[in-house]
């Protein structure tokens, strides 16, 4: 994955523990893979109070998975 990618869920997590948990649920057993590359500051999107909370990340991988039947 390259380039800057903007996310604002009602939690705050890193890419690595994003990558990390897509893994656990569509790949148990397997971590992902980090290539050395350019030096990239850290960003963490503040998601606004004036939404509603969400579902978490892992749920909505998971319901990812059973939709696609990838069990």
């Amino acid at each position: 994955i390259e380039g800057t990618h903007l996310l604002a869920g009602s939690e705050r997590r890193s890419v690595r523990s994003m990558l990390e948990e897509i893994c656990e649920v569509f790949m148990p057993g397997e971590s992902p893979v980090q290539h050395p590359g350019d030096d990239a500051a850290d960003q963490l999107i503040e998601p606004s109070s004036d939404l509603p909370e969400t579902r978490s990340f892992r749920s909505a991988l998971e319901d990812t998975r059973d939709r696609a039947g990838t069990k």
